[in-house]
């Protein structure tokens, strides 16, 4: 009977021991999953951010565009 209990006690701090270090597991992929989170928060931000540069870059671009047909059109050439 005494030997019976003894392997139970070793299968169950056997079992302790893997129920630890499966939350020590759990615990780590929880950390990267809300880094990852934030990187993703931080990357939509910019690429955002980028869209809007990209929006007022292309308007000034065709600013210029209409300035220089214009000028062909008139048929200056750039001379006033």
């Amino acid at each position: 009977m005494a030997i019976a209990q003894e392997r139970n006690e070793k299968k169950w701090e056997r079992t302790e021991e893997g129920v630890r270090a499966l939350l020590s597991i759990a615990e780590i992929h929880e950390r990267e999953v809300a880094s990852h989170e934030r990187q993703i928060t931080a990357q939509s931000e910019q690429i955002l951010s980028l869209g809007e540069t990209t929006r007022a870059t292309d308007e000034r671009l065709n600013a210029l565009i209409n300035i220089v047909e214009r000028q062909i059109s008139e048929g200056r050439n750039g001379k006033p």
